[in-house]
């Protein structure tokens, strides 16, 4: 979909909702549309719908999530993360955004869980392992933030990330970490 064309969905998902009230789809596409407009409480609302209509959808209940993080709602953001762990504990994802709304709370121990278990079920994700060393380092656990940035540094070098790799970089650079290959 092309940028422009934003409010243009959200009537074609308006009237699809319309004609097919049943199908959580439509609401469902309907909740991302008014996220990328910024109208976050909209997207609430017709995510809600979605989730109404087909409680099992975990990928309904994590864009709910996001929707309330963005809304300042983390408490509501929280829950519905969960709920979308519970249907779906294998998406690597919801678990980063969860620990991403823990951060926001200052639930230190609940964001480390989250990152590992995001990086359980994709060690190559590179925002987890990232955020998970500045919160051990913030917990004053420096062998294991020197682990999360030895590990990000390589993988960054693998999938030629290189924004991550200078944010690894600079971040071991300032802690004295010697650098895979630097001087």
């Amino acid at each position: 979909m092309q940028l422009g064309n934003w409010d243009e969905a959200a009537r074609a998902y308006e009237e699809a909702s319309r004609l097919e009230p049943k199908n959580p789809d439509h609401p469902g596409k309907l909740g991302l549309v008014a996220f990328r407009l910024g109208d976050f409480e909209r997207a609430i609302k017709v995510l809600k719908r979605a989730v109404e209509i087909e409680p099992t959808l975990a990928e309904a209940q994590s864009h709910l999530g996001i929707a309330y993080a963005a809304a300042g709602r983390l408490d509501e953001a929280i829950a519905a993360y969960r709920r979308a762990i519970t249907l779906n504990p294998l998406d690597p994802k919801t678990h980063y955004n969860l620990g991403v709304a823990y951060s926001k709370k200052r639930q230190w121990d609940q964001v480390i869980e989250s990152y590992r278990r995001c990086l359980d079920l994709d060690e190559d994700d590179l925002n987890a392992r990232y955020n998970l060393a500045l919160i051990y380092e913030r917990m004053k656990m420096p062998e294991e933030a020197e682990q999360q940035l030895r590990t990000g540094y390589t993988v960054s070098q693998q999938k030629r990330s290189n924004d991550f790799l200078t944010k690894f970089g600079k971040e071991m650079q300032r802690l004295g970490i010697s650098i895979p290959g630097g001087e």
